[in-house]
């Protein structure tokens, strides 16, 4: 005879259920929903199985007794089966670190996600500089902007080590006036960006480059782009100046440089 989980969910203990929740079947989880021995206490081991279903989810979530707790909210919010209409109405009311790892989580909604991104960007310009730096280290690709538009320096310096960073972010980040000088010269002397050609290009053109910074790019860089900036095309005049006399005087090089080093003029 075949076995009825369901009856069985129904019927167990509470040392059963205890001991089952976390990883029983959907069909038992439904019927231990209907067990009078069912504890709040219970509520985070059914929402920590992956295999609960949507439709016990959604009856979780209507039981406002259990879901005043934070934990309840958090779990009913991150579980990939929890239905994106009703994942959505918790996401307000979790911390930024829980906000982030939904719009990390790729077991999550994607609707679920893009909204835990959207919090997030608004909730920036009101957390602490400590949170702006820890959220930088592991944005989303949709964080990083709302992020590398605080334009502090210590923020960007977490950016740069941010696997999802790329160079596209760092050219924008390299162009923008609006950067301040001391982020610029964090990416200026960055052992990996600041070597990308159209990094150190679009940082020796922007007028907001601390100089000394701007002037050790020009070491080594190729003679093609020594001549792009010594005819200006929007590079400030000192830089135009410099790059004119390392082509004159011959100075050169292979294109990867040295751009914590001290400029020889």
């Amino acid at each position: 005879m075949a076995r009825d989980e369901r009856t069985e969910g129904r019927n167990a203990t509470t040392e059963e259920l205890e001991r089952s929740l976390a990883g029983a079947s959907a069909e038992f989880l439904a019927g231990a929903l209907e067990n009078p021995r069912f504890r709040a206490s219970f509520f985070v081991l059914l929402l920590r199985n992956r295999r609960t279903p949507e439709s016990c989810l959604r009856d979780l979530a209507k039981r406002r007794e259990w879901t005043r707790r934070y934990e309840t909210k958090r779990l009913l919010a991150m579980h990939g089966n929890t239905p994106p209409v009703v994942a959505r109405t918790f996401l307000p009311h979790l911390f930024w670190r829980d906000l982030a790892a939904v719009a990390d989580d790729l077991r999550i909604h994607p609707t679920v996600r893009r909204h835990g991104e959207a919090l997030l960007r608004v909730r920036v310009a009101e957390m602490s500089l400590g949170e702006r730096i820890s959220l930088a280290r592991q944005a989303t690709r949709g964080l990083i902007s709302a992020l590398t538009h605080s334009a502090e320096s210590a923020v960007v310096e977490a950016l740069l080590g941010n696997p999802r960073w790329v160079e596209g972010d760092a050219v924008r980040l390299a162009r923008s006036e609006g950067t301040p000088p001391p982020a610029l010269e964090r990416l200026a002397r960055h052992p990996t960006w600041s070597r990308r050609q159209a990094v150190r290009l679009a940082l020796c053109r922007n007028p907001a480059t601390p100089p000394a910074a701007g002037l050790a790019l020009l070491r080594g860089m190729h003679a093609p782009d020594l001549r792009r900036l010594a005819r200006g095309g929007g590079a400030p005049r000192w830089i135009e100046i410099a790059a004119a006399r390392a082509l004159s005087d011959g100075r050169t090089g292979g294109g990867r440089g040295d751009p914590g080093g001290s400029p020889s003029w």
